[in-house]
């Protein structure tokens, strides 16, 4: 696949990783989420399904991000995209470090 041009990235998303967990007031683990990188993209749906879980129907969605080239980014990182969390599934390298196309997933 050809890497997406500028025009064509017109969607804003930020990485976060895990920080290693802090501890809330009442002494519960809280992940700790930073940003690594604010990256335009490229978004398009892969597929969405609905899936039972715990005894419920949830939605679940993954999306294809086609970013520019960033070196360290892993599937133990997240993506922030449109007011949801979006775990990192698979990372390809476009190209020679070309770009980046992310396959992340989303259950609400």
């Amino acid at each position: 696949m050809s890497v997406p041009s500028l025009g064509d990235r017109d969607r804003q998303i930020v990485i976060q990783r895990d920080n290693g967990a802090t501890q809330s007031a009442t002494g519960q683990p809280v992940a700790n989420w930073q940003t690594l990188h604010t990256l335009w993209a490229a978004v398009r749906p892969l597929y969405g399904n609905e899936v039972y879980r715990s005894q419920r129907v949830t939605a679940s969605q993954v999306r294809i991000f086609t970013t520019e080239y960033v070196a360290g980014i892993t599937a133990k990182d997240r993506i922030s995209y449109e007011s949801k969390y979006w775990n990192i599934t698979n990372i390809a390298e476009l190209g020679r470090a070309e770009g980046l196309e992310i396959t992340a997933e989303v259950v609400e």
